[in-house]
């Protein structure tokens, strides 16, 4: 029954051509809107939901590598939306969160390097999807500077949260070994159905 709500919650905000779709919230201000950012647009949210899964099953000692690329190829992809270089990722988002949340079920063991590269590719899309047309000068500067930490954060909390869930005892994490893996399949159907909707939207 839960399942079935988060799905429904899911799809309803991510329909194509929602104008809301990169809303924000009145007053809030420009710096915060864009560290609310992440949340406001589905794609965002699933697609860093199920890399910090990713990366949280992963090795620590890795994921220095793995974060330090995700921030460098987030101000890259801000900086060319900054430029509005580039098309719409929002199909290629919904994708790679599928791709994401597969691996995530699957659980396997990353090389540094093809870790980094997924970080990497989830970085560059993101920040290359966080245009706003609709400022400049300062604005723009401050919304993306929002943006920039509202996207590393929404990456990092997860993960830390998961860290501290990780103890020596095998018994007393098998639980949440099974949760994120869950958390992955969710991404990756809600990302399907996404991707669906859009591709019937688009025949119609």
């Amino acid at each position: 029954m839960i399942f079935r709500a988060f799905m429904t919650l899911v799809v309803l905000l991510a329909t194509p051509n929602m104008a809301l779709a990169h809303g924000s919230v009145v007053g809030a201000g420009n710096f915060y809107n864009g560290l609310l950012h992440p949340l406001f647009v589905p794609a965002h949210f699933l697609l860093l939901s199920a890399l910090s899964l990713l990366l949280a099953q992963q090795p620590l000692h890795n994921n220095k590598t793995h974060f330090m690329v995700f921030i460098i190829t987030v101000v890259i992809g801000l900086s060319c939306a900054w430029f509005a270089i580039g098309k719409d990722p929002e199909i290629l988002l919904l994708a790679s969160t599928a791709v994401v949340g597969v691996l995530v079920v699957l659980k396997p063991k990353l090389s540094v390097w093809l870790g980094a590269s997924i970080a990497a590719c989830v970085g560059l899309m993101v920040g290359l999807d966080s245009k706003q047309a609709d400022l400049s000068g300062l604005a723009k500067f401050t919304v993306f500077c929002g943006s920039g930490i509202g996207i590393t954060l929404f990456i990092v909390y997860p993960f830390a949260i998961l860290q501290s869930f990780k103890v020596d005892t095998v018994d007393r994490f098998h639980w949440l070994d099974i949760a994120i893996r869950v958390l992955g399949s969710w991404a990756a159907a809600c990302a399907l159905l996404v991707l669906a909707l859009s591709v019937a939207s688009y025949f119609s």
